[in-house]
Parts: C-alpha cells; structure tokens; sequence
C-alpha cells in the first residue's frame, strides 16, 4: 500500500515525477508474493491497483542506493538497523520522519489475515502520514531543490 501510494502522490504533482524513485521490499517478505485480496480490494477503491505488485525482500545494496528508507513498524525497523547498522542516518518510521514530535505509538499496524476495517484504517493512515511527508519534501531549503529520495 505505501509504494503505491506514494507513487500516486508523486505522480500528482508533476514536479516531482522526475526528482523520486520509489520501491518497496520486505525484511520478511514472500518472494513474489502478490498482494492479498483485501489489499486489492481497498486499493481499488481508491483508483490504485497492486495487482501486479510482487514482494521482494531488503538487500543491503537496496539500502545502499537509497537515500530514505521508511519501515512501518518498529521492529521492521530495528530488524533493519541490526542487519545494517551503517546505514542508520537513512532508515526511519513513516510515523517518525519528518516529526518535530512524533506520536507515542510509531508503528502502523500490518493489517493480513485481520478485519476489513483494519484494512481501511491502515491505507488512510498510510495516505495521511505519505501527504504529510510529501508536503515537508517539496518544501525547498533556502534556495535549493529538494531532492530526498526513497530510492535511487
């Protein structure tokens, strides 16, 4: 749901076609996985399909070529941070980047094999917090262009 929704983002605003690259994998991931059929449905209604989507699983060269790497979860991210720990400056919580205060709870809950309205409820806070991050990103720094990235 996060890499399709923030392609569609960045798709949106026409001045940042060409400035990101964003892909997603996995710490635990099912190589090839597709998305399961409640990720589809509630995509789908928000005119995105992940149908042809397939699961990959993180790599220290994906790391490498990144310049921001955004976990959902805490222990994504600490799974992350003790495989690669030189690569801690660029590995955070989509809840925590960006924050001046971040929430007290920092993890998105992974809603598989659970309710409908966990779905739901996942893809929206996924959607506000990418909107949020978004607006930061295309906010230049005296003078310059931003130019953080999910991936090169």
């Amino acid at each position: 749901m996060a890499e399709a929704l923030f392609i569609r983002t960045m798709l949106l605003h026409k001045s940042a076609r060409t400035m990101f690259e964003i892909s997603s994998a996995g710490v635990d991931a099912l190589i090839g996985a597709t998305p399961d059929a409640e990720t589809v449905a509630v995509c789908a209604e928000h005119a995105i399909d992940v149908t042809c989507h397939q699961a990959r699983q993180l790599t220290a060269e994906m790391i490498g070529q990144s310049d921001l790497v955004l976990c959902m979860a805490e222990d994504h991210k600490r799974l992350i941070l003790s495989a690669y720990p030189r690569f801690k400056d660029r590995v955070f919580l989509l809840l925590e980047y960006g924050h001046q205060k971040p929430p007290k709870k920092l993890s998105i809950d992974d809603p598989t094999g659970r309710s409908r309205r966990k779905y739901v409820k996942c893809y929206a806070k996924i959607e506000e917090e990418i909107e949020r991050i978004h607006k930061r990103m295309m906010i230049p720094t005296e003078g310059t262009m931003p130019t953080i990235a999910v991936s090169r």
